[in-house]
This record gives structure tokens, sequence and C-alpha cells, in this order.
């Protein structure tokens, strides 16, 4: 090797002559391909069983969706027949308060008419 100066051969230290050699080892570079192709083989098992998963959580979700899909239809027939059962509640009070002011007028005028004294007028109220 040449030093940075272009001057002569720096020598390359004895270890690193070894790491060299190892590495061109042919038995080593075959042990090194069939450990890639080991941990290629469980990498592809592992995603596999990943996708396995994967699409299980995938079906769990969509079945999810669909039971709050029917939820929500349930809970807004719910909600609609809630506010239909309070809008006859309002045409109930209504007609009560209507139904108490209707008889407060005839009481009234079975009040006045028994304060006259006359019984034949009693049925007059009525006729009015």
């Amino acid at each position: 090797m040449i030093n940075d100066f272009g001057y002569g051969i720096i020598p390359m230290p004895y270890s690193k002559q070894q790491n060299e050699q190892n590495n061109n080892d042919p038995n080593k570079i075959l042990s090194s391909n069939i450990k890639d192709k080991e941990i290629e083989k469980e990498a592809t098992i592992e995603k596999e069983k990943l996708q396995i998963e994967l699409e299980k959580c995938q079906f769990q979700v969509s079945e999810i969706q669909n039971h709050l899909s029917i939820s929500n239809k349930r809970n807004n027939e719910l909600k609609n027949q809630l506010e239909n059962v309070n809008q006859y509640n309002i045409q109930l009070k209504t007609e009560l308060s209507e139904a108490k002011a209707e008889i407060e007028k005839l009481n009234n005028k079975l009040s006045k008419i028994k304060s006259q004294g006359d019984k034949n007028d009693i049925f007059d109220c009525f006729n009015q």
C-alpha cells in the first residue's frame, strides 16, 4: 500500500490480514449464506404469521363496525320513537289543559246557577 505522501508501502496489521483471509474463506461464505437464508426463511414465516394475524384483526374490526352500524340504526329508531312519544305527551298535556279549562268554565257556571237558587236554570248552562 502507498501512504498519503506516495512513498513506500505501509504494511497491513496482522489482525486485519487475518480478518480479510477469514472473510474470503469459502466455508465461512457458505456458512454465512446458509445463515442468511435461514434468517430470511424465519423472517418470511414471521411475516406470514403477522399477515394472518392482521387479517384476523381486520375481520374483527369489520364485525365490530357492522355491530356498531346496527346499534346506531337502532339508536336512531329509538330516538325517533322517543321524539314521537314526547310530541304525543305535549299533545295530551294541551288537551288536558283545555279539558281542565272547560271543566272550570262549567263549574263556574254551575256555581253561578246554584248561587241564584233557580233549579231550572242548571240545565241552561249546557244549552249555551
